[in-house]
């Protein structure tokens, strides 16, 4: 049988006695901090606590993602919004137009806030956010409209000018975004698919306001058009102001309002992928504060049972190496 010396006997004791140092510094530790695991090594849970904050990281990146979206889309409802109203104008400048009983002076100065509400139109499709333009496709460092060739008739003036969508790379294209793992939201529509109709009836609306005719009768007008002539064709072109009214609503409810409709959805769909996310992060946070705070009260006691034990064997280690002190004198 091994005979125990007296120097393992004090081996034994010291690292003993730093065993019970180490439980006063855990749970004191976990007092002053509020974490029963600080460091990777400090729990066998480590792993699983930095998968949920790997996992809360990516809510947070996920619910920023969504608040920059909502913005964009909030521009873009805005946008529509007050299409809808400028719309709304240019058809009660219309009504107005097709009374009869104006002169064709009249009418022409009427045809002077059409070309106004027409610039307006301009200006809000190439509404910018964040310095990209929102409704030029992927092709977002273009301007969605811009003048390209005039009129043939007349050869100058507010009625002589024309406007067109970008023909840039990606303008026809839409833009996808990743919300949470299984949701993604289409953030951007072509502006042409928007604005196009409602910019046909307002250029059609204004030169025939202005005694122009527009070539074609429907569609994307061609650059031509040739000047009514009075009194002859004063009809007609109270005819091409109905036809206008009538395509300025077209262009309210199945572009304008459509759209609009089609981006409430998809707010609707971010908040409730907002309103996930926000479960998902509080189950994360609450398991992860489960496995990584401390509870205060348990750590007290266990701190008072941990320096209780490390007093008693610092007494004993003490007296046993006074004692070895003694027999070695």
């Amino acid at each position: 049988m091994s005979r125990i010396t007296e120097t393992q006997i004090i081996r034994s004791l010291l690292v003993n006695l730093a065993r019970q140092r180490g439980f006063v510094d855990k749970f004191s530790n976990e007092i002053s901090t509020g974490l029963k695991a600080v460091k990777p090594g400090d729990t066998k849970n480590a792993g699983t606590i930095a998968q949920f904050q790997a996992t809360l990281q990516k809510v947070d990146n996920f619910k920023q993602r969504i608040a920059n979206v909502i913005g964009l889309l909030n521009i873009q409802d805005e946008v529509l919004s007050q299409t809808n109203d400028l719309l709304v104008r240019a058809k009660e400048i219309a009504e107005q137009g097709a009374n009869e009983t104006l002169s064709t002076d009249e009418r022409s100065f009427l045809a002077e806030e059409v070309f106004a509400l027409r610039d307006q139109l301009i200006n809000l499709a190439n509404t910018k956010y964040q310095g990209r333009y929102i409704f030029s496709g992927l092709a977002d460092d273009q301007p969605a409209y811009s003048q390209t060739t005039s009129f043939t008739n007349p050869s100058s003036g507010d009625a002589s000018i024309r406007y067109a969508y970008t023909t840039a790379d990606g303008s026809t294209s839409t833009r996808s975004v990743k919300v949470t793992d299984d949701i993604s939201v289409t953030v951007n529509t072509p502006g042409s698919t928007i604005f196009n109709n409602a910019l046909y009836a307002l250029e059609r609306l204004g030169r025939a306001l202005a005694g122009y005719k527009t070539e074609p009768s429907s569609g994307a007008p061609d650059g031509s058009g040739d000047p009514y002539t009075f009194p002859d064709e004063f009809s007609t072109q109270t005819q091409d102001i109905q036809n206008a009214l009538d395509l300025l609503e077209t262009a309210r409810k199945d572009d304008v309002m459509t759209e609009r409709t089609d981006l409430g959805g998809r707010i609707a769909r971010l908040h409730a992928a907002e309103s996930l996310l926000d479960l998902t992060s509080a189950s994360a946070k609450e398991v992860a504060s489960n496995l990584q705070e401390a509870d205060i009260t348990e750590a007290a006691s266990n701190l008072t049972q941990a320096q209780t034990a490390l007093d008693a064997s610092m007494a004993i280690t003490f007296r046993i190496l006074n004692q070895s002190i003694l027999n070695f004198l």
